[in-house]
């Protein structure tokens, strides 16, 4: 098999509309588990259930527990743009904003 159609096959693999969809449903259901986890992580702490001896500041708080599910959604923001480049150039550049959105929220 030469390189343009193992190319095209890895391209239709990863950048078709299903995987996309696919990814969408995967990376919503890791974001939401990864943020209750660490949510149960910070309250296991505050009742002294469990005990870490370098505490970190993203387990203190619960509100830093939104940082979790924000950074696997910046993951999938970032297949997205790849996804979109070589279909739109102009969702291409809304998605560099929601990126960057996601960044300054964060």
């Amino acid at each position: 098999m030469d390189l343009s159609k193992l190319l095209k096959k890895l391209y239709l693999k990863l950048l078709s509309k299903k995987t996309k969809e696919r990814s969408e449903q995967v990376i919503l259901w890791i974001a939401l588990i990864s943020y209750i986890i660490h949510l149960l992580i910070i309250a296991l702490i505050h009742f002294n259930i469990i005990s870490i001896s370098e505490q970190s500041n993203l387990l203190k708080d619960p509100i830093a527990a939104i940082y979790t599910p924000f950074s696997f959604i910046l993951v999938y923001e970032v297949y997205l743009l790849i996804y979109y480049l070589p279909k739109s150039t102009s969702t291409y550049i809304s998605k560099q904003y929601e990126i960057i959105a996601l960044i300054i929220i964060r």
